[in-house]
């Protein structure tokens, strides 16, 4: 079984109580990018939509070793796909665990990804499966994939699952559940030469779920979002795209944050995101989504680090370092408000009581109306529980 340590890079201890400033004048550095945090975060004293889960806080500790004792540790009793055990309970991981052959392999339609214009990619075959109409105009073939990677682990309510191990070929899975907390864990390798494939975390009507400190790798999608309203947030946690077998040409990433459900209330704060290509952050369904993303860093996305929402949702992005990216986003629809300028950041203080945090990112990378700074979203921020927003 590989070892943690052999599978991702090398880690180093940070601090994360660096301002968004000094963040972004970090992030150039290696040592920064490739560091997986140290911090220790208290239950129930987290920020954001996700912020105050409490997880398994009030159950029994029980330390698990295999892939077995994880699964019915995590969630003990299922029906029609949902984890009816809602007992709480604190999952200590510390050990790898590898899913990847358990379920077999299965095929669909799908694509060589790039075929029409990079033909030297079919050589490798890395492939994307034919969601959102993705192999349009490009030859479909039959992709074979491990079926684990498309069945991850209920997670029940009340749990939390911690301890630094590494959970390989799978993903958790928060179905109709409620006050879940997730920290220090590894996610590596799920399907890593096909586009969506698989998760490392699918949020799926699903509250006061709460993902810190965790690093994630080799996986088609980091975050996915399913139903219709979530609330959760993800912190301090790494993601990193680089690898042998990803699904472009390049040395790059496919997706890492896809929100699909329609009344998600989403909080990204102070993760970095590494080597990504595609969209760093998208939505793909028209929807009311609130999103807050603030201080994370994006490192070498050769497309766009974000995709702006479709329909009403509402994007507020602030603090955030955008270096050797191609483009921050694009004017998709949606309502953003992303300050580069100080003007913009003081426009935030009569309706959320405070600055906003300036984005780093230059004139080039924003592109046609790509930093946009529409008001309403400060209207919609205003109304809000200032819980939401008190820690930043």
């Amino acid at each position: 079984m590989r070892s943690t340590m052999s599978r991702l890079l090398p880690l180093v201890t940070i601090l994360l109580s660096l301002s968004c400033s000094q963040v972004g004048a970090h992030a150039a550095s290696a040592s920064f990018l490739y560091a997986k945090a140290e911090t220790k975060r208290k239950y129930g004293s987290g920020y954001g939509f996700g912020g105050d889960a409490r997880g398994g806080e009030s159950g029994e500790t029980i330390e698990v070793f295999t892939k077995e004792e994880l699964a019915r540790a995590l969630c003990n009793r299922v029906k029609d796909g949902y984890c009816l055990d809602a007992a709480p309970r604190n999952v200590i991981l510390q050990d790898e665990v590898d899913f990847t052959t358990d379920d077999g392999i299965v095929t669909e339609p799908g694509c060589d990804n790039d075929a029409v214009k990079h033909p030297e990619c079919t050589v490798i075959k890395r492939h994307i499966l034919n969601r959102y109409d993705s192999c349009r105009g490009r030859p479909m073939v039959q992709v074979a994939y491990s079926h684990a990677g498309v069945a991850p682990l209920l997670v029940g309510s009340n749990k939390t699952l911690r301890g630094g191990g590494t959970i390989v070929g799978s993903g958790l899975l928060f179905r109709g559940v409620s006050n879940v907390f997730v920290s220090g864990i590894f996610i590596d390798a799920i399907n890593p030469r096909v586009a969506f494939a698989g998760a490392a975390f699918t949020v799926d009507n699903s509250t006061r779920v709460f993902i810190d400190n965790c690093t994630v790798r080799e996986t088609g999608i980091f975050v996915r979002t399913r139903g219709r309203q979530n609330a959760f947030t993800v912190s301090n946690s790494l993601f990193y795209g680089a690898d042998e077998y990803i699904p472009s040409c390049g040395d790059y990433h496919f997706f890492l944050w896809l929100v699909d459900s329609y009344h998600d209330r989403v909080t990204f704060y102070k993760n970095r995101v590494v080597n990504a290509l595609g969209s760093g952050f998208s939505t793909s369904t028209p929807s009311s989504a609130i999103i807050h993303l603030i201080c994370n860093t994006f490192v070498n996305s050769s497309m766009e680090a974000m995709v702006y929402a479709q329909g009403d949702a509402t994007v507020l992005a602030e603090g955030n370092s955008f270096r050797a990216t191609h483009r921050a986003g694009l004017p998709f629809g949606g309502a953003v408000y992303m300050p580069r300028v100080p003007p913009d950041s003081k426009r935030c203080k009569p309706l959320i009581d405070r600055i906003c945090l300036l984005n780093e990112i230059s004139e080039a990378q924003c592109g046609t109306d790509g930093c946009r700074t529409n008001e309403e979203v400060l209207q919609t921020f205003k109304m809000l529980d200032r819980s939401f927003l008190a820690a930043f």
